[in-house]
């Protein structure tokens, strides 16, 4: 199997001895978090196989759990498994909300878990493989949008993570304000985010949380800024949009 963990969110003892018995056996390593909250901090600061919800211990706002793992960076591109209890109304609502495929129903069969688990091991490793790099200590995987850099995970904005995937693209070329916004707006639909007067604001925070790394953005007077990669000479050319 893999060396990636898989995260289980719950507060129910039984379901993590049940679990992680059950997982270890077949060779993978158990992480568990007892809140929604926790877990999804855990899926923002490390990385992981895929997750197991709990959605029982979720009841008093079963939605807002739904919409946060849906439109969050972190954990809409990576695959989990809601846990349900046998309940016909529960599973309808979500096959009608799109969950058809991504729930196990207590009791739950070893094999059944295993199956899941194994889906979600498999496709993470593969998508890791293609959009993951690492550049002068700077690791970039783009489908968990997670920045590490000497194996330490940095906390960056979906702009913030944009900017520095642009930057490392495009090593020792001098960027134009206007080119970074263009590009961050094709890409990322960032349209209310980036602006002409909020540029340097956003690298500006970026350059500060990437440490001395963050030096590695410079200031390109006139024009805009530079990813200086100490394996590739400063380009005297300017990219435009």
């Amino acid at each position: 199997m893999s060396k990636l963990s898989i995260l289980v969110i719950s507060n129910d003892r039984s379901l993590h001895r049940f679990i992680s018995r059950t997982l270890h056996d077949y060779g993978v390593s158990v992480v568990i978090a007892q809140s929604w909250q926790e877990g999804f901090k855990m899926v923002r600061e490390n990385l992981f196989g895929g997750f197991l919800l709990d959605y029982c211990m979720s009841q008093s706002d079963p939605e807002r759990v739904l919409h946060y793992m849906v439109n969050t960076p972190e954990t809409a591109q990576l695959p989990f498994v809601l846990i349900i209890e046998n309940k016909a109304r529960v599973r309808e609502h979500l096959k009608i909300s799109g969950f058809a495929d991504q729930f196990l129903t207590k009791p739950i069969r070893s094999e059944n878990l295993r199956a899941k688990v194994q889906a979600m091991i498999d496709w993470t490793s593969m998508y890791r493989k293609t959009s993951s790099s690492t550049k002068n200590g700077i690791e970039l995987i783009e489908f968990a949008r997670v920045v590490r850099i000497n194996r330490k995970s940095v906390q960056l904005t979906q702009t913030e993570f944009a900017l520095l995937s642009l930057f490392i693209e495009h090593p020792g070329i001098a960027l134009t304000r206007r080119s970074i916004i263009e590009t961050l707006k094709e890409r990322e639909g960032l349209e209310s985010a980036v602006k002409e007067r909020t540029i340097d604001y956003h690298i500006a925070r970026l350059r500060k949380k990437l440490g001395a790394m963050g030096r590695k953005i410079t200031s390109v007077y006139g024009v805009g800024y530079r990813f200086v990669n100490s394996h590739v000479g400063d380009s005297p050319y300017r990219f435009e949009h």
